[in-house]
């Protein structure tokens, strides 16, 4: 078709956690793949906490505040 436009393609992680530092320069590499994964911050600390208990440990005390900083 003349003057069709195509679908957008779909863009890996990779190539979105990188557009984001382009846009925002103070997002770390590691807040990038974090926002490009669509994890919030909380849901992050949450995971890292079930990955200690699975290992028999304590969730090590981190806030939202100290992660990807």
């Amino acid at each position: 078709m003349v003057g069709a436009t195509e679908p957008p393609r779909p863009r890996g992680r990779q190539h979105i956690a990188a557009a984001i530092r382009e846009e925002l320069s103070e997002v770390t590499e590691l807040e990038a793949w974090r926002l490009g994964l669509g994890r919030s911050r909380a849901d992050t600390i949450a995971q890292i906490g079930e990955l200690y208990v699975a290992d028999g440990l304590l969730p090590p005390g981190l806030s939202e505040s100290m992660l990807c900083r």
